[in-house]
């Protein structure tokens, strides 16, 4: 599952390990390393496409919307630990967005964005937002067979990012709930939430130490807390060894992938308040019940075998989403019950939200680039 959020692709070039293969024919058998070198520096470019549209009420005509979002990652090895772990620090270096729905467009590069030229005051707000978040950086711990185990970071780096927004709005009493909603979306991007979406990445490669010959399979199944939603996503994945290719002058193993995804109740917060959802400015939230299925995510990855690098991926999954919601109104106070009727489910009705989602990771090299692989002539060949 590649689940869009803000800085949640960011990790998954995670970490550029280098390593040795063994000797290998056009069918294999390969070994997929682990051997990073300290200093080592990777860019990597994640492009997510969105098309759908949104069903507000049964008999009219649904509303279409597109997302396009580009993010570049830059990590570099700070140091690899005698067991074969290592300590990778990731840094966003630029974001670009484009989102056209119902008829309001927004767009916003960080290399040209300027507050000054947007009418809108939310839409310049969250452009600087996102502006704060460039050159913020995040640390992953991975353990000797490659595995995301840690991180550290998130929460300060969107910390630092909203506050000096969050306190230019506070002075103004009409901007006080775009404040609130801002505080409390941040909440969901913590240490924990993000450790998950990277190892959902990680799990293109197979978990085995041993060699891997082409037409074999492996299959994930894992399961990843959705706090604003009180839900858990249940997620499988299914991957193949297609074959072993040259691309872009590297030899790549080509995996083919399977992925679908759906939502169910988080037993963790089951009963739980509205709270647990982020805050007073998402408590509607709880008053919520959705769910969200995926299908069809189906894609390939070439993976450099011989350095751990994801050169590309190319991925498309459908999705849909339904809601049904009922709001409690609260009885003005002397107000007779019987000429009103009762509150509860004054205001209830459900909308729905198809959507067909492309992925793209491409390994950033040459002049702007500068991506560095140097070959390891000792060390843990764990994966």
């Amino acid at each position: 599952m590649r689940y869009p959020t803000l800085f949640a692709a960011t990790i998954l070039a995670a970490l550029a390990p280098a390593g040795l293969a063994e000797p290998a024919g056009p069918s294999g058998p390969i070994v997929f390393r682990f051997a990073p070198q300290p200093g080592q520096t990777v860019r990597q470019r994640f492009v997510t496409k969105s098309v759908g549209t949104l069903g507000l009420a049964p008999g009219l005509p649904g509303a279409k919307f597109t997302q396009t979002s580009s993010q570049e990652i830059v990590g570099q090895c700070r140091q690899v630990n005698p067991d074969g772990s290592a300590i990778v620090d990731m840094t966003l270096d630029s974001i670009a967005m484009r989102m056209n729905t119902v008829g309001m467009t927004f767009e916003y590069d960080s290399k040209t964005f300027d507050p000054v030229k947007v009418d809108n005051p939310a839409l310049r707000f969250i452009g600087r937002v996102y502006s704060a978040m460039v050159g913020s950086k995040v640390t992953t711990t991975f353990d000797a067979r490659g595995c995301p185990v840690k991180m550290t970071g998130m929460k300060e780096a969107v910390a630092k990012a909203i506050q000096p927004i969050k306190q230019e709005i506070s002075q103004d009493k009409s901007a006080a709930f775009l404040g609130r909603t801002i505080d409390d979306i941040s909440k969901m991007f913590n240490d924990d939430t993000m450790l998950e979406q990277t190892k959902g990445h990680y799990r293109l490669a197979p978990d085995k130490a041993g060699p891997v010959a082409v037409g074999e399979k492996w299959e994930q199944n894992w399961s990843m807390n959705i706090p604003v939603l009180n839900s858990t996503c249940n997620i499988k994945g299914q991957y193949e060894l297609l074959g072993i290719e040259t691309f872009r002058g590297r030899p790549c193993a080509k995996i083919g992938i399977k992925e679908s995804f759906a939502t169910g109740p988080n037993p963790a917060q089951a009963g739980g308040s509205a709270g647990g959802r982020g805050g007073p400015a998402l408590a509607g939230l709880s008053q919520m019940d959705m769910t969200l299925n995926a299908s069809s995510g189906d894609g390939t990855a070439y993976w450099d075998y011989e350095h751990g690098l994801l050169v590309q991926l190319r991925q498309t999954q459908r999705i849909a989403i339904n809601v049904k919601y009922k709001f409690e109104t609260t009885q003005p106070s002397g107000t007779d019950q019987a000429e009103t009727g009762p509150a509860e489910g004054k205001n209830a009705g459900a909308f729905s939200q198809n959507v067909t989602t492309s992925f793209q990771v491409d390994l950033v090299e040459g002049e702007a680039g500068q991506t560095t692989t140097r070959a390891a002539t000792t060390g843990p060949a764990n994966r």
